[in-house]
């Protein structure tokens, strides 16, 4: 009923800021009644385009999003197997300091080696990480970059 009240007034506005250039052939009655049935049907439309551009929006970050959960999966099984493939020790190493969140000193004490062979593996791991992934890494930044 607001809306309706609101499209009356804006017709009647309209009339009034026009009156000095307007010509009316017919009633002023079928003139009004023109008037807001053509305004209604405008205000509709723009409803429907409001709504037509919502859905498509929404279609568009629901396929982003599983798109993104599709990516984030690949991604995350090529970082599992990367890291499967490490050397034993390496792989060790670097599991207790990324997954398990040990420091490097803790990582050495446990294991009985310097805290220098720690960092030299984590430093190996990542490498081999790199160079496993890079094929899969640099498209999908390119992707994220929206190049």
């Amino acid at each position: 009923m607001d809306e309706a009240r609101d499209i009356v007034q804006n017709v009647l506005v309209g009339i009034y800021e026009k009156r000095n250039a307007l010509e009316i052939t017919t009633s002023i009655k079928a003139y009004l009644y023109k008037s807001v049935y053509h305004a209604c049907l405008n205000a509709l439309t723009q409803v429907q385009i409001h709504k037509d551009h919502h859905e498509q929006l929404k279609h568009q970050l629901s396929f982003t999003d599983d798109h993104d959960t599709m990516i984030n999966a690949e991604l995350e099984a090529k970082i599992w197997s990367a890291v499967q493939s490490l050397p034993g020790q390496c792989r060790k190493i670097f599991e207790m300091n990324r997954f398990e969140g040990m420091k490097n000193s803790e990582i050495a004490k446990v294991l009985g080696i310097s805290i220098r062979t720690v960092e030299t593996q984590i430093s190996k791991a990542l490498k081999i990480l790199r160079d496993n992934l890079s094929d899969f890494l640099i498209p999908l930044l390119l992707l994220s970059a929206g190049v």
